[in-house]
């Protein structure tokens, strides 16, 4: 007998459907009339335009609302700029300069300086992330020009690098301390899982654009690498508890110490607990989310050319969602509400050798456990990965990165109601190895960068992905970058083995005229392949005065083999149940192309007041190659905004207190039919003395409650509401 079947809605759901099936957007007005709570979303009294002068007064007032803080906080700052104060709170430890300066790694798998860097790279220090008054890596990336952070509920977010959003933003590769956290299973990153104390984050290196020829597939559009600090730097006690409107609870703890001369050791635990979001359909929030973190760090400074780290976390948590389930019956999808819950560890060993001043060593290995749970399916994952890389200078004009790696990923999959995968056990390895090269062809004028990482896995085979990099400083404040670089996004465990029944078609309606109920079912197939991509950038860096700093990007990257479906032979089920099979079947007939620019712009107008901005342009295209029964699986057109900008202000005010404000505007998400919204985060701090501090923090502060993305893999929209939390941190 056929049982209802769970469809924890993948991507595919955002997806065009072939010629003469409607989308399940597009039924939405008739599936409200006879699936309770499932009503078509109706914009809240506050959204409703005004008209003549009531909405030119509206503009005015909002403009204004904006435009006063920064007025009052630069004024604040003028003032105060050139008084003395007793114990005046730095901005930041960095200037402009410093800024430059820092050495950041994700590029090129070495120390070098942010200015030297040939991509569009960007830097969030650990103090800009506690001054954002963030509670999670997810929040702190929203101030990086050209990247889009979506909230979706309490616990899931979609974030993405030029485009392709979506609930796994699968062409983005995120890593802790060069610990892969993209899953295997559905290609993407469980944010809600990566709920670490952000005051051991040292800092985050973002890359906009592949990074593959020395990270491998998946770091299509971009790398995230977070970086956390050495022991060394956080010995003593560090305690924070907040509260708030949204943010019920959030305490975190750390306690690190030295033992013996050259060896430190801490540990760590946070625990968070929030309110779920207001639903658009009217429903009770049934999102709220618990999580816990714990975890450890030990540095070793075994020699005086040996380093060694061992680290390691455990975390968990259940959040509450809503599934749709499809049926036979009317209304042909059952609503149910439960918890998913999940659980993991890993441990990290990493060894650093300098052989000589000009060559070093670095050996890192480590475990990753993943177990989660819902009403769809049950996966749990274990991940061993081996890394050798060595970084070698034979002549003052060239330095060599080299390096070899090994990953063996075992998982099961238990279905739950419907959504399994055949087979329900695999093991997947991946082998690697890569070479990188910098040229100076003219010394401290012209280098060239080349490079390539051959991997092999067992779905695809072997993938090259190379890349070539050119930067000219024509003087000493002007920095200049060209590259053309190819990258892949292997298949998932999912694309290549999920059977996932979607949705019922009812009978006699307007995409189903057959008397029985059509059930559309997604397989993943053996044939599916890698996404593929060549990106064109340039980019240019300018320092005009050591307060000021403006980096700007440009890119064009073109697609082939992305990812579709296309519609199998129809199939009739009976006994004693009529219904019929409508297939899908995963292919990759896809191609697509986007183009844009992103701006980064620092400027520290006194010694007491910063001020970064960032603005993010993309246009997105994408097309099937055959014509007839296809569909495009990738969530690509109208999911991400054309335009994106935020304006930060970092203040120091008289006192020993900072004041913060952040703003952002968000272009409209037509593929969803979500408005654009402006709004603004602020933070208030007050150094009570050198060991307590104070704060208060709000964000969403201006404009309506608004929805940022639409899952698919629950029913329903999410409000983004305004919050406020407050609380306290020591230290001693």
């Amino acid at each position: 007998m056929y049982q209802p079947s769970s469809i924890n809605r993948p991507e595919s759901s955002e997806l065009r459907r072939a010629p003469g099936i409607e989308t399940r957007e597009g039924r939405a007005e008739a599936k409200s009339r006879s699936s309770p709570g499932f009503e078509t979303p109706r914009r809240e009294p506050g959204f409703e335009p005004a008209a003549g002068r009531t909405r030119l007064l509206a503009v005015i007032l909002r403009v204004l609302s904006v435009v006063a803080p920064f007025l009052v906080l630069l004024l604040l700052a003028a003032s105060f700029a050139r008084a003395e104060a007793s114990g005046p709170i730095d901005l930041t430890t960095l200037s402009i300069e410093d800024l430059m300066a820092i050495e950041v790694t994700s590029v090129s798998k070495r120390a070098e300086h942010l200015s030297d860097a040939a991509a569009a790279v960007y830097v969030l220090t650990g103090e800009e992330i506690r001054r954002t008054g963030a509670t999670t890596i997810a929040d702190a990336l929203r101030f990086v020009p050209g990247l889009q952070v979506a909230r979706i509920s309490s616990s899931w977010w979609a974030i993405t690098s030029r485009g392709f959003a979506g609930n796994f933003s699968n062409k983005l590769l995120v890593l802790i301390d060069g610990r892969s956290v993209y899953t295997p299973f559905y290609a993407g990153v469980y944010w809600d899982a990566q709920n670490v104390l952000l005051e051991d984050v040292k800092r985050i290196e973002v890359i906009r654009g592949p990074g593959a020829a020395l990270w491998g597939a998946n770091a299509v559009n971009g790398v995230i690498n977070i970086i956390t600090k050495d022991a060394a730097k956080t010995a003593g006690f560090f305690s924070q508890a907040a509260s708030g409107t949204k943010e019920k609870k959030l305490v975190g703890q750390r306690y690190g110490t030295a033992i013996g001369e050259n060896a430190w050791l801490r540990a760590h635990v946070k625990y968070s607990e929030q309110d779920g979001f207001a639903s658009a359909e009217g429903l009770e929030p049934e999102d709220g989310w618990t999580a816990v973190h714990g975890g450890f760090r030990l540095d070793w400074n075994a020699s005086t050319s040996r380093h060694i780290t061992l680290q390691g976390d455990v975390d968990g948590g259940e959040v509450g969602e809503v599934y749709g389930f499809p049926t036979l019956v009317e209304p042909y999808e059952e609503l149910v509400r439960e918890k998913s819950r999940y659980e993991g560890g890993n441990l990290l060993f990493r060894w650093t050798e300098t052989l000589s001043p000009h060559s070093e060593l670095s050996f890192q290995t480590y475990f990753d456990r993943t177990d989660r749970r819902s009403l769809q399916l049950s996966e749990e994952h274990n991940t061993i990965d081996l890394d050798l890389q060595h970084s070698w200078r034979p002549t003052e004009r060239a330095e060599i990165v080299w390096g070899a790696g090994f990953r063996a990923i075992s998982d099961e999959v238990d279905s739950v109601r419907g959504c399994y995968t055949v087979p329900d056990k695999r093991m997947v390895d991946v082998a690697s190895g890569f070479a990188q090269g910098d040229l100076a062809l003219f010394p401290d004028k012209l280098y060239l960068t080349l490079g390539s990482k051959l991997e092999r896995n067992d779905y695809t085979g072997l993938e090259v992905q190379p890349s070539t990099r050119l930067r000219w400083f024509p003087s000493d404040n002007h920095t200049v970058w060209a590259a053309v670089s190819r990258a892949v996004r292997t298949p998932s465990r999912a694309e290549r083995s999920i059977v996932i029944q979607w949705e019922t078609l009812p009978p006699h309606s307007s995409e189903n005229s057959s008397p029985y109920p059509t059930v559309v079912t997604l397989y993943g197939t053996d044939d599916f392949g890698s996404e593929k991509l060549t990106a064109y950038e340039v980019g240019y860096r300018l320092n005009p005065s050591d307060r000021m700093m403006i980096d700007l990007a440009t890119f064009y990257n073109r697609y082939t083999c992305l990812r579709t479906g296309e519609i199998g032979a129809v199939r009739f089920q009976g006994n004693p149940v009529s219904w019929i099979v409508l297939p899908f079947y995963g292919t990759n007939l896809g191609e697509g192309q986007t183009y844009g620019a992103e701006v980064a712009f620092d400027w520290r107008a006194a010694d007491r007041l910063w001020f970064r901005t960032g603005y993010g342009y993309l246009r997105l295209d994408v097309w099937t190659t055959e014509p007839g029964d296809v569909i495009e699986f990738e969530p690509a057109e109208g999911a991400s905004p054309e335009h994106q900008a935020f304006v930060q202000t970092f203040v120091d005010l008289p006192g020993r207190v900072q004041a913060d404000i952040g703003a952002r505007y968000v272009d409209r998400l037509d593929r969803f039919d979500i408005d654009s919204h402006f709004t603004l985060d602020a933070r208030f701090g007050w150094q009570v003395d050198d060991r307590v501090e104070l704060f208060l923090v709000g964000t969403n502060l201006i404009g309506p409650k608004h929805v940022e993305f639409v899952s698919g893999m629950s029913s329903g929209r999410a409000f983004n509401e305004r919050t406020v939390y407050g609380g306290a941190s020591i230290r001693y």
